[in-house]
């Protein structure tokens, strides 16, 4: 981040610097806080735009401004006390970036995110990828916290469109009953632990559920950390109930497909929208401390393919909630038109 300011900076003032019809406004991601300086010293408003839903957000902030005391910064358990976060009173040391557990005040790292979040809270405005269903009381929460109501939920950016690319894996789909397949996947970036790896294939094995499970390809740099990889003799021992994708895999397609019931996911916020999308979603543990032990696994896995337990109820009323908003006239699309007319009104 400091090197894209490093070569970016010089670069963008110049360009507002000899435009003869310069933009009225920077919209940036919400770890580029050098770009509120830029926008200010070329006279024009800076929006932040999170990509995560607002009580992330919030806490981000939170966590900066008003820096909560950690009891024991080795103990990843230990509890830090936001008192003023809604809903949320305390987290564990664990929820939190790392840098602000195991960096000191003062240092170049934890300065400068520090920096970035003060930057963002100075903003003119705030783009949110959420949804006021979701995230309502947490809106409310940014907008006390900026001090200013300049702060728009327009998400989800992305929901799932009909997309006929994946092939065998649809065909594979289409033969199953509604609701009747669990999807396992836990993003782009994260590498499960080899204990980890173990119980969940353990756990699927046991459950005797239909499922699908994407796993990431390993590399040297996977292998010197312990991560885990898929048992041997596994795929043979699932074959016919198991549908096991290495690498890419189109996420949304599969979510949207009637046969998926519940998603297994390691609740990044990407994926939490798409599961929310999709109507699907479970809880079955929390990072790599509290993991459930495969029997355990199993029966929840069997346990959340049941049509009537609270949890799928809830997710599709959120399901309607939250794609509702973003057709004409919902929240989330008032929302998109506030900010466009906000945008209209600034004087060049």
């Amino acid at each position: 981040m400091q090197e894209l300011r490093d070569l970016h900076y010089p670069l963008l003032f110049q360009w507002f610097q000899s435009h003869q019809s310069p933009p009225v406004a920077i919209i940036s991601d919400f770890l580029l806080g050098w770009t509120h300086q830029l926008a200010s010293e070329v006279g024009v408003a800076r929006i932040v735009f999170s990509p995560t839903g607002a009580f992330g957000l919030s806490t981000f902030f939170t966590l900066w401004k008003d820096q909560p005391k950690i009891d024991d910064p080795n103990n990843s358990n230990s509890l830090l006390q936001f008192p003023n976060l809604p809903l949320c009173s305390s987290l564990r040391g664990y929820e939190i970036p790392e840098i602000y557990r195991t960096t000191r005040p003062g240092e170049p790292g934890w300065k400068f995110i520090r920096n970035v979040s003060l930057a963002d809270m100075a903003s003119w405005g705030i783009i949110l990828n959420t949804s006021t269903h979701l995230d309502g009381i947490y809106i409310e929460h940014l907008k006390n916290q900026v001090g200013h109501n300049r702060v728009w939920a327009v998400g989800p950016l992305m929901l799932p469109k009909d997309d006929d690319t994946a092939g065998d894996l649809m065909t594979w789909l289409d033969a199953r009953e509604d609701g009747s397949v669990v999807y396992v996947c836990f993003g782009s970036r994260g590498m499960l632990t080899k204990k980890q790896t173990n119980e969940l294939a353990a756990g699927l094995e046991k459950s005797g559920v239909n499922f699908i499970w994407c796993v990431k390809l390993q590399n040297e740099k996977h292998v010197a950390r312990d991560c885990g990889d898929i048992p041997e003799g596994f795929e043979g021992r699932v074959a016919g109930r198991g549908y096991i994708i290495k690498g890419w895999v189109p996420q949304v397609e599969i979510m949207r497909h009637r046969a998926v019931g519940v998603f297994l996911t390691h609740c990044g916020w990407n994926s939490t929208l798409e599961g929310i999308a999709g109507g699907v979603g479970m809880r079955a543990g929390e990072g790599t401390r509290n993991i459930p032990e495969s029997t355990e696994l199993a029966q929840l896995l069997i346990e959340s393919l049941d049509e009537t337990r609270a949890e799928r109820v809830k997710a599709k009323e959120l399901r309607d909630a939250v794609v509702g908003g973003v057709e004409k006239g919902g929240c989330s699309d008032k929302d998109l038109d506030a900010f466009v007319n906000c945008l209209i009104e600034i004087k060049p």
